[in-house]
């Protein structure tokens, strides 16, 4: 598979989550950035693992948007504090989990991806 085949998974399945547990209203995929990633970005990463090639699918952001992540997926208000930033990066890891087996389930036919 080709990046381009990777990217195009993980924008669709990026996308659902964004609807579905997320409750996005509005959605929207950029091309990748061409200049510097902002060096206050902080998020989690997890492997996805095929033959014969290693990726990294991360979920990066400001700390603001981390903690609005994190309330969208946990049911919560803008007004609603949440106790600590391990629960802030533990809804992350499941925000990045779901969207991991969104691209799972769409490049199956084409290769295994081991989470």
């Amino acid at each position: 598979m080709e990046l381009a085949d990777w990217l195009e998974a993980a924008a669709h399945a990026a996308r659902d989550i964004a609807i579905g547990p997320l409750g996005a209203s509005v959605t929207g995929w950029e091309s990748r950035a061409t200049s510097a990633l902002p060096s206050n970005l902080c998020g989690v990463y997890i492997p996805l693992v095929s033959e014969p090639l290693a990726l990294q699918l991360g979920l990066l952001a400001s700390h603001d948007v981390c903690v609005h992540l994190a309330r969208a997926l946990l049911g919560m208000t803008q007004d609603e504090a949440l106790e600590s930033d391990e629960d802030i990066f533990d809804a992350l890891g499941e925000v990045t989990n779901l969207v991991a087996g969104g691209i799972k389930v769409r490049v199956a036919d084409r290769c295994n991806v081991i989470l």
